[in-house]
């Protein structure tokens, strides 16, 4: 029997329809969805979060100040151990069966994979996966990631096409590429980028007054972000006699096998080789102390540093690969790069220092392509209307 479409009202007696979203850890469904949560919630949903914790401060305040139902659970985003990667998966079915959703949603690889082996043994009727991003496991060249690669291309080849699962993925890269690593049909793929920008926080802002000129990355500290490649590229327009401030705002993320060593952080700042911030949760007050915003990843789900500071009016630097080149018109809104290569970022930002009424026209193209594809209130609706449109099937 077809299940209900979602309540838009809680004033009459019909039980809401209930959506449980599936992360890896608690801070990273805070910083990047619990709008998203916000907005299904006030749509008549009822909400529930299920999230690894303990890597960061507790997170439960949050949920209850949005107003959602918070499970947490212990779940490793990276490694394989297979009693306790058992154990969480029992631990999913077992919340899911008590929770009775109509519809999951899934998000990133390891999440993905397990949520989709409770939910199918569940019975949950609608269920959305959402990779942001193919991340370490297809971006890097180390032995752990090439071991994983088709171990994981399997699990998702054999898990994703089952039932009506839909997926969502954040640029058009990832989702040619999974529809060959999978065997989804293109129809059962979305392209959503991601959960949009608030563009009344991120407002455009005249550039600083600041001597030498700061070149800001705000992103979680790992190699696979190009932070190496980005400081070789600083060091090498000092080296020429170029006055230039690198600014890095994030943490170190020590689950992640690319991370960046904090010792290794501690002895660039030491040396002034960075201006090092660390987590910073006022994104927009580092772009309204920065001149150009730069991203050199070697592969992204969806640059979300560059679409907040192209809101902020910053021209964007970012390598020309997936995630990075969607968010950056090229020669319009900032300047791609090939990835890896520290003497192409090099040229790239030293052309825009030395053109500060190209930085401002670039800057001002960044805020105006932001309010065009970038908007959280069309971003955010696609994902309801997905919803919406999935629990209508069912």
């Amino acid at each position: 029997m077809p299940r209900p479409a979602a309540t838009e009202s809680a004033s009459d007696d019909k039980p809401l329809t209930k959506v449980v979203y599936l992360c890896g850890a608690d801070w990273y469904f805070a910083l990047h969805f619990l709008e998203l949560a916000r907005t299904v919630q006030a749509a008549g949903f009822e909400v529930h979060v299920i999230a690894g914790v303990g890597e960061r401060e507790d997170f439960s305040a949050v949920f209850a100040e949005a107003g959602v139902h918070f499970h947490p659970i212990h779940l490793s985003r990276t490694g394989l151990t297979p009693l306790r990667d058992l154990a969480t998966i029992a631990r999913l079915l077992s919340l899911y069966r008590e929770i009775r959703p109509d519809l999951v949603h899934h998000i990133a690889i390891k999440p993905v994979l397990y949520g989709q082996i409770a939910a199918l043994l569940a019975g949950v009727p609608v269920r959305i996966n959402a990779l942001t991003g193919l991340g370490y496991v297809y971006a890097s060249q180390r032995l752990k990631a090439r071991v994983l690669r088709p171990l994981v291309s399997l699990g998702l080849r054999l898990l994703l096409p089952r039932g009506r699962a839909r997926l969502i993925v954040l640029n058009e890269d990832d989702a040619a590429d999974l529809a060959a690593i999978t065997g989804l049909c293109p129809e059962r793929i979305v392209v959503i980028p991601g959960t949009g920008i608030d563009l009344v926080e991120f407002q455009p802002s005249d550039e600083p007054a600041e001597v030498p000129p700061v070149v800001a990355m705000v992103g979680r500290m790992l190699t696979d972000k190009g932070v190496h490649e980005l400081v070789s590229a600083v060091e090498r327009l000092r080296a020429a006699g170029q006055a230039v401030i690198l600014r890095l705002v994030g943490a170190p993320d020590p689950k992640n096998p690319a991370s960046i060593d904090a010792d290794q952080l501690a002895a660039w700042a030491d040396a002034g080789t960075i201006d090092y911030r660390g987590f910073v949760r006022d994104i927009p007050a580092v772009w309204r102390e920065a001149h150009v915003a730069v991203l050199p990843s070697y592969r992204e789900g969806l640059g979300m540093s560059l679409i907040e500071a192209a809101a902020c009016g910053r021209p964007l630097i970012a390598t020309d690969v997936a995630g990075c080149r969607q968010a950056v018109v090229d020669g319009v809104t900032g300047m791609l790069v090939p990835a890896r290569d520290s003497v192409a970022l090099a040229t790239a930002i030293e052309a825009l220092l030395a053109d500060p009424e190209r930085r401002r026209a670039m800057g001002v193209a960044a805020r105006a392509d932001a309010e065009k594809r970038f908007d959280k209130a069309i971003v955010l609706e696609r994902t309801l209307a997905l919803y919406r449109d999935s629990l209508a099937l069912t």
